[in-house]
């Protein structure tokens, strides 16, 4: 008998709303698989978005996927970028085993993190953790982030400058509240295994801060030949697809994908 292939959710990063991973998601979707992406309350142009943290994230991902672990089916989460933070804490008493003991069904399988920040200590926010060491990214307008002029560059650093801007002017704003509110659930306190896919080129989070969020939360790293976005690249988002499918199938071989 053929076994259910688990549903994949796109948690996606601050400012990129849903159709920036279109290769990604069309990539995993021809493979058979169900993919959500939902739109996060932290994400998006107007100030109802301004005040907004990862708890309003969790709240959306979890209306699109707790249905379908109510339903029986499993899951993995992909978090990229800013991602990372909503994504780790969606895992909160949703993995298979926890399900299980309350009777159940359904549940979260593995977490793959794309140059993804992450936390490894709670209670922390993201601006006091890990903002301070990045470069220069946003500019603050009241209760919201805009992407500076030169974010595209450090985004999309492997694009030509024409399509740099042509991305550019598709980012949305993002949250003050989400980068400082404190998190009562991070990385380092998943229940399930976590790879980490380590962007080498990354000029937005650094190769040196990427590796030393993931190894801080226990995460498997595997390095991608990439910038910041490597679900803009045919071969780069071939390869996300291939480690993604790989957890899928086999979440606690992890040491095996190369």
């Amino acid at each position: 008998m053929t076994i259910p292939k688990p549903i994949i959710v796109l948690v996606h990063g601050a400012c990129h709303p849903p159709h920036f991973y279109r290769k990604l998601i069309d990539n995993l979707r021809g493979h058979g698989y169900t993919v959500l992406a939902p739109s996060l309350p932290t994400t998006g142009l107007d100030d109802s978005v301004g005040h907004k943290t990862y708890i309003h994230d969790v709240e959306r991902i979890h209306e699109d996927l707790l249905p379908h672990l109510d339903a029986g089916k499993k899951a993995v989460i992909i978090c990229h970028s800013f991602g990372g933070i909503a994504g780790s804490a969606a895992t909160e008493n949703h993995t298979v085993e926890e399900r299980r003991s309350r009777g159940q069904r359904g549940g979260i399988l593995a977490v793959v993190f794309i140059a993804a920040a992450i936390l490894a200590q709670k209670d922390t926010c993201f601006l006091a953790s890990v903002g301070t060491s990045l470069p220069n990214l946003f500019a603050t307008d009241g209760p919201l982030l805009k992407c500076c002029d030169t974010a595209a560059d450090l985004f999309y650093s492997e694009l030509s400058r024409p399509l740099r801007q042509v991305l550019s002017s598709q980012l949305v704003h993002q949250s003050h509240a989400s980068i400082v509110e404190k998190v009562h659930f991070v990385a380092a306190d998943i229940k399930v295994p976590t790879c980490y896919l380590k962007c080498i080129n990354d000029k937005a989070i650094p190769v040196g801060i990427q590796h030393e969020m993931a190894q801080n939360s226990g995460c498997h790293i595997v390095e991608i030949e990439s910038d910041h976005s490597p679900f803009l690249y045919p071969e780069t988002t071939q390869k996300i697809a291939a480690i993604i499918a790989a957890v899928a199938e086999k979440p606690r071989g992890l040491f095996g994908i190369c």
